[in-house]
């Protein structure tokens, strides 16, 4: 059977394994769907009466997993700029030591600036990565929304054909 002719009327076993990924994943649901027919699309919403619920969790889903990992990405972040904080209070400390050189001083002062640059550095892969996995949960939450879109605006364009054909 030619491939055309499958997405027109997709078989109970396609329709039941895109069901399976609907509730498994549905980003990877919605870019499949968005690759068959509106006939097939309106066959597959139909056989999912809880479509609507499942594009709501898998939007919640990508939300908390985003949250979760800005928790986990803030809480390293913390630790590394506490250890900075105490490295740099005790480099201050030995400024306050008597009978120091003039070269410890610019040895200490050194490690000093070292130490806040590599900060500022992690500081800035920090929010960069921050930025980068932002916009992954915008372009799963688009394609999610697009495949709504597509399906429902699809599948409701399809029936609207189905209606004027008839008529």
């Amino acid at each position: 059977m030619p491939k055309d002719a499958q997405n027109q009327n997709p078989s109970e076993r396609k329709i039941e394994s895109l069901t399976k990924l609907a509730t498994k994943n549905f980003s990877r649901f919605a870019i499949a769907a968005q690759h068959m027919s509106a006939e097939a699309q309106i066959k597959l919403i139909q056989q999912l009466p809880e479509f609507r619920k499942l594009a709501t969790d898998a939007v919640t889903s990508i939300e908390r997993s985003y949250q979760a990992t800005l928790e986990s990405n803030d809480e390293s972040a913390r630790a590394v700029h506490n250890g900075y904080a105490a490295l740099i209070g005790v480099l201050i400390k030995r400024l306050d030591k008597e009978n120091l050189t003039l070269e410890d001083e610019r040895w200490i002062l050194n490690k000093i600036a070292e130490a806040v640059a590599e900060q500022r550095r992690m500081h800035n892969e920090d929010r960069n990565a921050k930025v980068a996995m932002f916009g992954k949960v915008v372009a799963g939450t688009a394609a999610v929304a697009v495949a709504v879109v597509v399906a429902v605006a699809g599948g409701k364009a399809a029936l609207d054909q189905s209606d004027s054909d008839q008529a």
